[in-house]
């Protein structure tokens, strides 16, 4: 992306929270209707007034292939949620530091990106998000095992940080050692 710190290293850094709503089985378990009633909810709540960002949402039926293809190439959708058979969508910011992806594996998708190396401002964000969506929608909840997801290697936070490297960058300021090592 450019700019940011640490941006000859870091190209962006993302938060991925993964989240499920009570009352609707998992993604890959809804029938046509399911999928559509979730699909539906989702997007009355994420209408409403007073998230902390200003999201766009865009309806994946209508898109064609190629659309969707420069969607997932700027990283706002997955390949999976852009050939899924399901009711889907994306909630977009204006900026495209937000995406929250709808009946993806998962309910919903939530990514916030920062360019360079940003992952507290980026934490930052999803949990001011996060807190919101909590107070608009169910979330599937254990005491036991946290944030209960489709896939069991993502139960617990359902989250998960990562940092898009640019490999050269780190050969020639001479950290690959460290990043390699960490």
């Amino acid at each position: 992306q450019g700019t940011g710190p640490d941006n000859d290293i870091a190209i962006c850094t993302r938060v991925r929270v993964a989240r499920n709503l009570q009352g609707f089985p998992f993604s890959p378990r809804l029938d046509g209707t399911e999928s559509e009633r979730l699909y539906q909810f989702v997007v009355d709540r994420l209408s409403r007034p007073g998230l902390p960002v200003q999201l766009q949402i865009v309806d994946l039926q209508p898109v064609d292939e190629l659309e969707r293809s420069m969607l997932v190439e700027r990283h706002l959708i997955s390949r999976e949620l852009a050939t899924s058979e399901r009711h889907t969508g994306v909630a977009v910011d204006a900026e495209e530091s937000v995406a929250i992806m709808v009946n993806e594996e998962d309910h919903l998708r939530v990514q916030v990106f920062a360019p360079g190396l940003q992952p507290d401002e980026v934490w930052a964000t999803t949990e001011r998000l996060d807190d919101a969506l909590m107070q608009r929608l169910p979330m599937a909840w254990s005491e036991e095992f946290g944030f209960l997801t489709s896939c069991p290697t993502n139960t617990g936070t359902g989250l998960r940080l990562s940092v898009m490297l640019h490999l050269p960058g780190l050969v020639w300021s001479e950290e690959i050692d460290k990043a390699t090592n960490v």
